[in-house]
């Protein structure tokens, strides 16, 4: 899913899970244009593993997962 997410032009960042039944935790950064695109795939994904895996999708969100502090 996150290569998928990259071939379309989205910037991921994975970061520890926060709570204890979480297996992962990917923050996407997409131009606005791209949303829907986005929310399909991740939709896709969501039908191809529900037999395996819940996936939830939240935002749009601020995107401090992509600010990096200066030194």
């Amino acid at each position: 899913m996150v290569r998928a997410l990259t071939d379309l032009g989205a910037r991921v960042s994975l970061r520890e899970p926060s709570h204890h039944d979480d297996a992962v935790y990917v923050a996407c950064l997409v131009d606005l244009t791209m949303q829907a695109e986005m929310e399909s795939l991740v939709g896709q994904f969501a039908l191809a593993w529900s037999d395996r895996v819940s996936l939830r999708l939240l935002g749009p969100l601020a995107p401090y997962d992509f600010v990096a502090a200066k030194p």
